[in-house]
């Protein structure tokens, strides 16, 4: 199964930002989207790619290039479009 291809474009947006450890709200408040629609997406994520829970989706996901890993001296690459407006405490 081509794994790239059954995700949406927002559900690889929303992985993307699983991967780097945001919550639920967190990833709600950057996407500006619903807590409930980024739950639905993280369901969908998780069945598409036959994943137990965020953790492994998001280890699935770095290991079939759906999302590149961030090196901790680096800047993470967003996906296109995609801006981050939480402030960090």
């Amino acid at each position: 199964m081509d794994h790239l291809r059954c995700l949406s474009k927002r559900e690889k947006e929303v992985l993307y930002w699983v991967t780097l450890g945001k919550t639920n709200w967190e990833i709600g408040m950057i996407l500006n989207i619903s807590l409930y629609t980024v739950k639905n997406h993280i369901k969908n994520i998780l069945m598409k790619l036959d994943a137990t829970n965020r953790t492994h989706a998001a280890q699935r996901a770095t290991t079939l290039g759906i999302v590149l890993k961030a090196s901790p001296e680096s800047e993470p690459v967003q996906p296109q479009g995609v801006r981050e407006t939480v402030q960090h405490v």
